[in-house]
């Protein structure tokens, strides 16, 4: 489904689906997991859903990417996440990503653990595309982009800054029911082309990789062009 709007409607419907899907998985089982990514397109919208009236201690939020920096420094998604879902949302329920930079296999490793002590894969991926398409840490013809192992993967090669990362892999993000993709702001114009144009694989644009699950939903505040570029 292609939904289109202003920001502010956007961010709404956003936080409107996150809430519906949410609501939905947890009337099937006891623990609902979700996967989120961090950046500015997607502040107002943590803050808009961690509002919403839910058990938040059956909700178990997960990056979908990280970056290898420490859990206060300003460009680390957890924190962003932590501080814009607010006291709400039980700490413990926010997996955060503790890298070891002496062990940094076993890093992955535990993160693994965690999601496998959830049930293994994720019911809900909310992802932002990035300018060149991207999605987690997960980039345009990158060699790791096969990545097919149903979970997460160390990267220090990133070609946008900064280049070591961790990242949900191809194989675990598809595995996921349902996803929910996000086009915000003017500099998403050619991603949103690549997104639709039906000669690129999810090599050359990963944001595709959200057509493969089996419900997804692509928001954007731009003008939508399907047909083939």
């Amino acid at each position: 489904m292609i939904i289109q709007g202003s920001r502010k409607q956007m961010v709404e419907k956003t936080s409107s689906l996150l809430f519906e899907k949410t609501l939905m998985f947890l009337k099937k089982k006891q623990d609902v997991v979700i996967a989120v990514p961090g950046g500015r397109s997607v502040a107002d919208i943590y803050k808009r859903f961690r509002d919403c009236p839910l058990p938040w201690d059956r909700i178990h939020i997960f990056l979908l990417d990280e970056r290898l920096v420490p859990a206060d420094h300003p460009e680390s998604n957890y924190k962003l996440v932590k501080e814009h879902f607010g006291t709400k949302v039980p700490a413990t329920m926010i997996h955060q990503f503790r890298y070891d930079v002496d062990n940094p296999t076993q890093s992955v490793i535990d993160y693994g653990k965690e999601l496998q002590s959830c049930g293994s894969r994720f019911d809900i991926v909310l992802a932002s595309s990035g300018e060149d398409g991207h999605i987690a840490s997960l980039f345009p013809n990158h060699h790791l982009i096969d990545q097919i192992n149903n979970g997460f993967f160390l990267l220090y090669d990133s070609p946008k800054p900064p280049p070591g990362r961790m990242s949900a892999s191809y194989g675990l993000i598809r595995q996921a029911d349902t996803g929910i993709i996000l086009f915000f702001g003017n500099g998403k114009r050619n991603a949103l082309r690549s997104f639709f144009n039906k000669q690129l694989s999810y090599k050359e644009c990963p944001a595709k990789i959200m057509t493969e699950l089996s419900h997804y939903y692509l928001l954007t505040d731009l003008e939508v062009e399907t047909h083939d570029t």
